[in-house]
């Protein structure tokens, strides 16, 4: 039986055939390809995500008025599989399936245990306990149905065709995807609402969203002043602050200023403006008595430090080390890799102000990546734990007035019991879509859920292919994120968006769109290798160059991290032999996006080489017709492709891709006839 036969050619037949009661012996890829973003983003939640995400949790440090230490972190945190209560008397059977949660209008959930461990003057304590039982994903690792085939599914009351993605909680809860900006991308960005956020303030910026790997994201902008200085902006709690961003480079390194200046001035020795615009900017930082890396550091944690949560022995050299690690750039791990994407940010914005690169619309989907299910859920529920160890020192704190304080376990326990759980509120978060709004960074709040209504198959399919722009827009008067625009080709169907209110806002993607997974680490590691391989000069050759002899170079990245540069007039041959490596999938992850933006002597989009290696990505599939073999290409990989839609069209020696669907820019829905 050809699933495509039966799309395309409709017929009843198949209803009188003997064999059709028995399920098929494989699920149909068509159907299961609906829920797999949203599956792997749960599967990359559970394993990876959350060790990621427990070890990337703020440990609490505290006195108790009788003078004792005491730290409190979270060391572990586990799933399990939906199951009765082990207490439970008279039950024959352990597991908790999903039908029966539909049934009983139940919740499908399991338990989630997490290890605390109080360290009290030096001695730790450690136990387990249980924070109720969470919200599961069908079909995820932890689900009771995870590669299971028709006919299994069939003899567990599912659908043969079960593809999975959601969550039970009375009903089907699915959750949303909205379009945030892409991670770790700078973005040349004019807006008039930025001139209100301070003195001298002006509409240009270069905003950057950081994403770490356990989907913590959080946005710095590098703002222009009036007086051709720049201030970037970080937030800690909702709250943003601004810092000139020369104090912010000398409290990252401890580099000499004619070595900054320098790496300042690459590729601008030219540019008298922003020559002087720089070496302004390092004489103020010296008129403050500003000169070294240590004293930047002490004045940074001097002015932060009450806005932060520190233990009481922590010196200002340990809040600055705090804003710098948490608050600025922190997709990046080392220093030298946040100065080195601040000074691409510094020459970016100078380029934008002097019209020397065009804007960079936020609306446009070439920017954008999507908010998957999992990766949401990872963050509330990362939101949470923290919470959870501010309840447990306030508890301690609170015990401690009242009577004299004994940190045994059973009065451990005790204090764990009054902090509560965790299993209410994430039913909650599901059932309502409203995501708490402390410390998660959300282009909006509430609206993240949707009830996948079950009215019929199409209706069905079409919510888990849908994308929504916010709530945020709804109420917009402009038309601008409404428009489609050219570079959403391939990825986002220009037919399925409904009439009224949500018009071009609620859109789905395509039959060919992909969304990409987490990529093997060893392979994104070894990138930079790779890259030398291909001629790239590494990041320290342009620092020891003189400035007379400076000639301007591609800056690369990989995620938002400079790694080295190109020659301008090698860099083209260099990434197409990079795309060679990604279409044989040979030390390159064949869902690695590849973007060279060209120099160009008219204001254009800022040129550079790009890689993006993350997940939540949208791509597609193209025909390579220099190797004949099947390419991924990225939203804004393809504005600089020559990409043909048929054959006609197709230019020796000009034309390098073929669309390897004809209809794969319309979606499931459509493409069924």
């Amino acid at each position: 039986m050809d699933p495509k036969k039966i799309l395309h050619e409709p017929s009843l037949k198949y209803t009188s055939n003997p064999d059709y009661r028995r399920p098929p012996k494989t699920a149909n890829p068509y159907l299961q390809c609906l829920g797999t973003p949203h599956i792997d983003s749960f599967n990359y939640m559970i394993k990876d995500g959350l060790k990621a995400a427990i070890d990337d949790l703020i440990p609490v440090e505290f006195d108790v008025p009788s003078g004792e230490r005491i730290k409190i972190t979270i060391d572990e945190a586990a799933f399990a599989k939906p199951s009765v209560p082990m207490e439970a008397v008279g039950v024959k059977n352990q597991i908790v399936l999903p039908t029966e949660c539909r049934q009983r209008a139940a919740t499908y959930k399991g338990d989630f245990k997490v290890r605390l461990s109080f360290t009290v003057d030096g001695k730790t304590i450690s136990m387990d306990r249980s924070l109720g039982s969470l919200p599961i994903m069908l079909k995820s690792k932890v689900c009771h149905l995870a590669d299971l085939s028709p006919e299994e599914l069939v003899k567990k009351n599912e659908h043969a065709d079960e593809w999975g993605g959601y969550f039970i909680i009375k009903y089907y809860f699915l959750l949303s995807q909205p379009g945030p900006a892409k991670g770790s991308s700078e973005l040349a960005i004019k807006r008039s609402g930025w001139r209100m956020r301070g003195n001298l303030f002006t509409d240009y910026g270069v905003l950057m969203r950081c994403v770490k790997p356990d989907q913590t994201s959080t946005n710095n902008v590098l703002h222009f002043l009036q007086n051709g200085t720049c201030k970037l902006m970080f937030s800690h709690r909702k709250v943003m602050y601004y810092a000139p961003l020369v104090l912010i480079l000398k409290c990252l390194v401890d580099w000499p200023d004619h070595y900054i200046y320098r790496l300042l001035l690459h590729g601008k020795k030219n540019d008298l403006y922003y020559v002087n615009c720089v070496q302004n900017m390092l004489r103020e930082l010296h008129e403050q008595d500003l000169h070294t890396s240590v004293e930047c550091r002490s004045y940074m944690g001097r002015m932060f430090r009450a806005r932060l949560d520190l233990p009481p022995d922590a010196t200002d050299l340990d809040a600055a080390n705090f804003l710098l690690v948490r608050c600025i750039m922190i997709h990046l791990n080392d220093y030298k890799d946040k100065f080195y994407g601040l000074v691409f940010m510094n020459q970016k914005l100078f380029d934008l102000v002097q019209n020397k690169c065009k804007v960079e619309g936020a609306d446009a989907v070439m920017v954008q990546e999507l908010q998957v299910g999992g990766h949401l859920y990872l963050q509330v529920l990362k939101e949470r734990l923290q919470t959870l160890l501010y309840v447990l020192k306030a508890n301690i704190i609170k015990k401690s007035k009242t009577s004299r304080l004994s940190l045994t376990s059973k009065e451990l326990q005790q204090i764990i019991r009054s902090a509560g759980g965790l299993e209410q509120k994430m039913e909650t978060f599901l059932a309502t879509g409203n995501a708490p709004s402390n410390n998660v960074n959300l282009a909006q709040y509430k609206g993240l859920t949707i009830v996948a209504e079950n009215l019929n198959r199409m209706r069905y399919m079409s919510h888990f292919k849908a994308i929504h722009r916010g709530s945020f827009f709804m109420e917009m008067r402009t038309t601008e994120a409404r428009q489609l625009l050219p570079d959403a080709w391939g990825f986002v169907c220009p037919v399925h968006t409904p009439d009224g209110a949500p018009c071009g806002l609620l859109n789905h993607l395509t039959a060919s769109a992909q969304v990409t997974q987490q990529p093997d680490p060893k392979q994104v590691s070894s990138l930079p290798a790779v890259l030398e391989k291909c001629g790239m000069d590494p990041i320290s050759s342009v620092a020891h160059t003189p400035l007379t002899h400076d000639v301007y170079k591609y800056p690369v990245f990989i995620d938002g991290r400079l790694v080295g540069y190109f020659n301008e007039d090698t860099a083209l041959k260099s990434v197409s032999y990079l795309r060679t490596l990604k279409v044989k999938g040979e030390d390159v992850p064949i869902s690695t996006e590849i973007v060279m933006v060209p120099k160009k002597q008219i204001p254009a989009q800022y040129a550079g080489v790009f890689l993006f290696t993350s997940e939540a990505r949208m791509m597609r599939p193209v025909i390579n017709l220099s190797t004949g073999q099947l390419e991924l290409v990225g939203t804004m990989e393809q504005l600089y492709l020559d990409i043909a839609v048929a054959q006609t069209e197709i230019i020796k020696g000009i034309i390098a891709y073929a669309t390897s669907v004809i209809r794969g820019f319309v979606c499931v829905l459509v493409d069924i006839d």
